[in-house]
């Protein structure tokens, strides 16, 4: 998952509330996201010691291990994912990348051993590879079980070669410092007006390495960071190339978990969507509780300053929390929880959250979830079938308070929305919205708490492409 936020206005004023709420759906255009409340407190030492690190790299030029990202890693890396995702989607025509993104971040989940944070250790007995295996012989295509399985061992058996040869690299970078005499990084606007370039030089390039990322996302991650740093030294000319260099394998390393091809052909990128920020603000409004974060998010799509994300040692320069999965409690709050829709992730997931639930209740905690996954029916097929489980499990916690939102009525937030032109996207699936609350957290609501939710949540989630669109073509004309 993923601008003011919004309080509710007097009820005795009905001229006063339109025009309120008119102004605050004014305000959400122009404010993707909130970060006027950051109720999270970091971990001061771990900063400090960062920012000391970097100032004695900037004056001094002594460097420490580890104080900035392994480029020559995320580049090779990004180049090994985007060979594996071509490899599986060239052997079978209908295929589209959320079979490869599935496959990839539920082997992660399953895998015995990490030993590369994007790359899974795979094997084909694994739940993963099965299912990915039932998709290859269902396909359209009617790829026999050899042929199916021969895919499988060959996607699987590449995967263990780019994770020995990511790990020889890593071994012989890691001491080094990722800048070298002559490399610089330099931020380049195009000539749309809308996107900026990063630049990569180095003397042994005849090209420099570029990456294109939104103006309005680049100024949000240097708030971002600026929000965690001492933000003094960013305008120093090498602190800005350390912070350049941070959002070039932020970049990468998003793309290479969206299977390695979004950031030169916006392909996949599908499991990082968002919900709109209309969402958030009516969440906010009915659910007053602090604090409010997002369960699964990234620097990219975040939406507060408080979030969890897939990769904490390189998105805590932007106020990651850490995994979603390595909490060890949530005592109190509003968390919502928009996964990867991957099977696997999605019912560790559920089971996690029935875990904090009943967590809460033994110690009398208001604890809320807002939960919004794609529905499953009795009668689904293919990768919604292996959700069904979480799917049931989810709705016995919410005690059935589901908000269905039907597929073309509602929508979400790109995955790329950092790459693109346009944010909107309409839903082509149904999605359910679960409420799933401690007892205590229940009990502090009025009865008809979830009917008036609704009403605020349907019309948070309705399609914006085409008014997005519509204005877009109103600007350029």
């Amino acid at each position: 998952s993923n601008a003011t936020t919004t309080t509710n206005s007097n009820n005795n004023n009905d001229n006063n509330n339109n025009g309120t709420e008119k102004q605050q759906e004014e305000d959400v255009v122009f404010s993707f996201w909130d970060f006027s409340n950051n109720d999270v407190k970091r971990d001061k030492n771990e900063v400090l010691e960062w920012n000391d690190a970097l100032k004695r790299w900037i004056k001094k030029g002594k460097y420490t291990k580890g104080l900035l990202p392994n480029i020559d890693l995320e580049l090779a890396r990004h180049f090994q994912v985007e060979k594996l995702s071509t490899l599986l989607l060239e052997s079978v025509t209908d295929l589209r990348m959320p079979t490869f993104e599935r496959w990839l971040i539920d082997s992660k989940l399953e895998e015995e051993k990490c030993v590369d944070v994007v790359i899974p250790n795979a094997n084909e007995t694994s739940g993963a590879s099965q299912r990915l295996l039932d998709e290859l012989r269902s396909s359209s295509n009617l790829i026999n079980s050899d042929d199916a399985q021969k895919i499988l061992h060959d996607l699987c058996h590449n995967s263990a070669t780019a994770i020995q040869e990511l790990s020889i690299l890593k071994r012989r970078t890691i001491q080094k410092c990722p800048f070298q005499k002559g490399d610089r990084i330099h931020l380049e606007d195009r000539e749309d007006g809308r996107t900026q370039a990063l630049l990569l030089h180095r003397k042994s390039w005849k090209k420099p390495y570029c990456i294109k990322i939104n103006k309005v996302h680049y100024n949000k991650l240097k708030t971002m960071f600026e929000a965690v740093h001492d933000d003094s030294f960013v305008t120093n000319k090498k602190a800005i190339h350390a912070f350049h260099l941070i959002v070039l394998c932020l970049s990468l390393r998003y793309s290479s978990l969206s299977g390695g091809q979004l950031l030169n052909h916006l392909r996949g990128g599908g499991m990082q969507g968002a919900i709109h920020p209309h969402v958030f603000q009516t969440l906010r409004r009915h659910f007053e509780c602090r604090p409010f974060i997002e369960a699964f998010a990234s620097p990219l799509n975040a939406y507060h300053l408080q979030f969890c994300s897939v990769f904490p040692c390189l998105d805590w320069h932007f106020g990651s929390m850490g995994n979603f999965f390595e909490q060890k409690s949530f005592k109190r709050g509003c968390y919502e929880v928009n996964p990867p829709f991957s099977p696997g992730l999605m019912m560790k997931m559920a089971k996690a959250l029935q875990k904090h639930i009943l967590k809460a209740n033994k110690n009398d905690n208001s604890l809320v979830f807002v939960v919004i996954v794609p529905s499953v029916s009795d009668t689904a097929e293919g990768p919604k079938a292996f959700a069904k489980t979480s799917f049931d499990l989810l709705y016995e916690l919410s005690s059935g308070q589901e908000i269905l939102l039907k597929s073309r009525n509602h929508g979400y937030v790109e995955g790329s929305q950092h790459l693109r032109p346009t944010r909107y996207k309409e839903s082509s699936y149904d999605t359910s919205v679960f409420i799933i609350q401690s007892k205590k957290a229940a009990a502090e609501r009025k009865n008809n708490f979830i009917e008036q939710v609704e009403e605020g949540i349907r019309e948070a989630f309705r399609n914006r492409d085409v008014e997005e669109l519509n204005e877009r073509r109103r600007i350029t004309s």
